[in-house]
């Protein structure tokens, strides 16, 4: 036969008694405490008592420490990503001052400016000599197809010596048109 079970209203923990139809007063084993069948009764219908105001004071101290930790988490990665960005920015820097392709490519620029028709000039994929003097200049020997003042297409072979000054930027130093 199935006892019947009784929650202690102090700590709902099961007092199960052979007599509890028939008793007015219990005793918890679990939490010492003694109830009446009252007692019992109005606990299993109540909810333990909550206070909301430490349940919500522990979640908005648990959101600012995670709120924290995330900022704390991208501030850092912030600042390693510029440090490892402003590394690279100045590698890129210094490797563009050995470019002499780029020289190249920058010089055809300065070349356009001086031709009767730059819109019809064509230049080859890469310099017939392009070589690196020191301290960022580079000479160019090449050579660009381009129409004259009637529409013919002549090739026209150029000497340029470009000046990496730093920042993206190019100097043609000298430029000079071999005819």
């Amino acid at each position: 036969m199935n006892e019947p079970v009784i929650a202690c209203p102090h700590c709902h923990h099961p007092v199960a008694d052979e007599n509890a139809a028939s008793k007015f007063t219990f005793f918890c084993a679990h939490c010492g405490k003694s109830f009446n069948i009252d007692e019992a009764r109005a606990g299993a219908l109540a909810w333990p008592a909550v206070d909301k105001a430490a349940i919500i004071a522990k979640v908005n101290r648990q959101t600012h420490i995670i709120c924290g930790v995330l900022a704390l988490v991208a501030v850092t990665v912030i600042a390693f990503g510029y440090r490892q960005c402003s590394k690279w920015l100045g590698k890129a820097e210094a490797n563009t001052c050995y470019d002499s392709g780029m020289a190249f490519v920058m010089s055809q620029n300065f070349v356009k400016k001086r031709l009767k028709s730059p819109a019809s000039a064509q230049f080859p994929y890469k310099a017939d000599v392009a070589e690196y003097k020191g301290d960022c200049t580079h000479t160019i020997m090449s050579h660009v197809d381009s129409q004259n003042g009637f529409g013919a297409m002549l090739r026209t072979r150029y000497v340029a010596e470009m000046k990496y000054t730093g920042d993206g930027m190019w100097q043609m130093k000298n430029l000079e048109f071999i005819e």
